[in-house]
């Protein structure tokens, strides 16, 4: 049987207060572990592990090929946050790079199309934002 490796905390106060947590140490780490151990959601199905934003605009459901360039550049940024937990993407820096961002779409900031000029000519801008929508509704399980 493996033990658990020894928590290390520092204590700051008052040499009695030191003393006092030392001593209760153990104590401490068990009443921590078990008061953590409730707050652990119970899990969920898949399907309810992301709340991804609705394709909404203006209260008008509106299908992803609809949508507007503007609105693409609008609405990724706020999906992103919805997907990742964090409040800002961290553009061009890949340990930021979502695992289901697209292969072919640069991890850069989306309000400029930095692919090269063959890239442009092939794929639209507004198709690869598309690109980048759908490839984060299919990993998160809601097509």
């Amino acid at each position: 049987k493996q033990e658990k490796p020894e928590p290390a905390f520092k204590v700051f106060g008052t040499s009695p207060l030191k003393t006092s947590v030392e001593e209760q140490k153990h104590r401490i780490v068990t009443l921590m572990e078990y008061q953590l151990k409730k707050q652990v959601p119970k899990t969920q199905s898949k399907q309810c592990l992301f709340e991804l934003p609705a394709l909404v605009f203006e209260g008008i459901p509106t299908p992803i090929q609809e949508m507007t360039q503007a609105q693409l550049r609008a609405f990724i940024p706020h999906m992103l946050k919805y997907s990742t937990g964090r409040g800002k993407p961290g553009w061009g820096k890949d340990e930021m790079k979502p695992v289901w961002w697209p292969l072919d779409v640069p991890w850069q900031n989306i309000r400029s199309d930095v692919r090269n000029d063959i890239q442009k000519k092939t794929v639209s801008w507004s198709d690869c934002l598309r690109k980048i929508v759908l490839s984060c509704y299919i990993h998160h399980n809601r097509t």
